[in-house]
């Protein structure tokens, strides 16, 4: 097709979208106010996907033609098109041969330029497709081959980890480049540092809540923290940002603010920390068994409790339950602003008492524990595919002259707890049995894509 029929194509789909209500495909459905309203016939909705699915098996479209689309919080009428066009797609190919496998694995190898898209739709199959109960019972093993196809063309929001496992398991350290930095280091030397990891064999990888380590032959173990600006890049591989305060490396290598630097055979790998907030640890013996990591409490993604057990927990301490969420012997991983959306999402004040709460409430908060944990690793915690719903997307417009509220007007508000900030929204998080809640004149935890230094006075 020629590229004018293309970009006639890609507009007409986005036209299409915002008629199922995606106001937000192509940043032109703002402007209108009657988004969303109108119901289309499920019959157009079904030949529509159909098309454009044939249109992606004969590659005349890419699928970057959904870059716009934001997966993990699409409609019901949007949720029903893609559901009848990948599905489609995939039994358009349906596999007869290795060729069949190769080409469906091309049209999703081709939107691997843009991670979040990518990251997006693996969100959307895992949610949507895979089960998807619109597919016929014979259909079933075709969509999930097409699932499994499309997981290895494009990049998950595992790949980092397993890449890193899977490139340096069973090599040796021929070189280490610790940078003089006794803070990242937790006060050893870089030359202290070099010496205990040279010549070092990888022979394992493990993570619980924000501790992620490289296990070393003569029983060492290498302890890295990621923090809040952390990173771990690979030379010559694509670099997926898991957050928005990253690092571009480019070609440059190594890369900027790099901090720790391994050369493992025709591997090289650089850990980077901007401001700093990461540590690197040397530690003789089990990294699971050292005191940072024996310590961490149940990580929401790995080894959450049960409902029982979580309740005995909680109701067995006497303190706000904000400052026991951000505990890291309660519960591994979370931080501030993932504490505030949990609690925002369970409609409990953060100042509550933790043993004042119900059985129910505990349940609740069990499950929106796990739910926001789990959303985030699934979407690569791009923050552009949280839910619509979250606090998250309105609690940064404190200090910049308009007051943070929700879409429906309702404010938000900062208190001090348990020496932290946190957002609250008084009209659904009510606090029973007030204690006294300090107000916060400043928000702690500035927008990821806006933080900047403070200077020391």
């Amino acid at each position: 097709y020629h590229n004018t029929y293309r970009l006639t194509l890609q507009y007409a789909l986005w036209d299409f979208l915002r008629e199922l209500g995606e106001s937000d495909v192509g940043g032109l459905g703002r402007l209108s106010d009657e988004s969303g309203s109108a119901v289309v016939p499920l019959r157009r909705i079904v030949n529509v996907a159909k098309l454009y699915a044939w249109l992606l098996s004969r590659q005349a479209l890419s699928l970057l033609i959904l870059k716009t689309v934001t997966f993990a919080r699409v409609g019901d009428q949007a949720r029903v098109f893609f559901q009848v066009m990948f599905t489609t797609l995939f039994t358009l190919h349906r596999k007869r041969s290795a060729q069949d496998e190769q080409t469906l694995f091309n049209v999703f190898h081709r939107a691997a330029a843009n991670p979040t898209m990518c990251h997006g739709i693996l969100f959307f199959f895992h949610h949507f497709v895979r089960n998807c109960e619109l597919v016929a019972e014979d259909d079933r093993s075709v969509v999930k081959w097409g699932c499994r196809v499309a997981k290895q063309a494009l990049p998950d929001a595992e790949r980092a980890r397993k890449l890193l496992h899977k490139r340096c398991v069973g090599r040796k350290i021929t070189a280490v480049r610790a940078a003089s930095d006794t803070i990242v280091f937790s006060g050893a030397s870089a030359a202290e540092v070099e010496a205990q990891l040279l010549g070092r064999q990888v022979t394992d990888s493990g993570r619980r809540g924000k501790q992620f380590w490289l296990s070393l032959s003569d029983d060492l173990s290498l302890l890295l923290h990621f923090g809040m600006t952390g990173e771990m890049h690979i030379q010559g591989e694509q670099q997926n940002h898991y957050r928005k305060i990253s690092v571009d490396v480019g070609d440059a290598w190594p890369p900027q603010y790099t901090k720790l630097e391994l050369d493992l055979g025709s591997t090289r790998v650089a850990f980077t920390d901007p401001r700093r907030l990461g540590r690197i640890r040397v530690y003789e013996g089990d990294a699971a068994a050292s005191p940072v990591v024996s310590k961490l409490g149940f990580d929401p993604v790995i080894d959450p409790p049960d409902p029982e057990t979580f309740a005995r927990l909680v109701t067995c301490r006497r303190m706000p339950i904000k400052a026991l969420l951000l505990k890291q012997d309660f519960s591994a991983g979370v931080g501030n602003w993932i504490a505030d959306e949990v609690l925002f999402q369970s409609r409990i004040h953060p100042a509550q008492m933790a043993n004042s709460l119900n059985q129910a409430q505990t349940r609740v908060l069990l499950d929106q524990l796990k739910l926001v944990c789990r959303t985030a690793v699934d979407v690569n915690a791009e923050s552009t595919l949280f839910p619509k719903d979250w606090l998250f997307h309105y609690r940064w417009t404190k200090g910049r002259g308009r007051a943070p509220q929700l879409p429906d007007g309702r404010q938000i508000e900062f208190v001090t707890v348990g020496g932290r900030t946190s957002a609250v929204v008084p009209a659904v998080q009510v606090l029973d049995s007030p204690e006294p809640v300090e107000a916060s004149g400043e928000d702690e935890e500035a927008e990821p894509a806006r933080r900047s230094k403070r200077r020391k006075k």
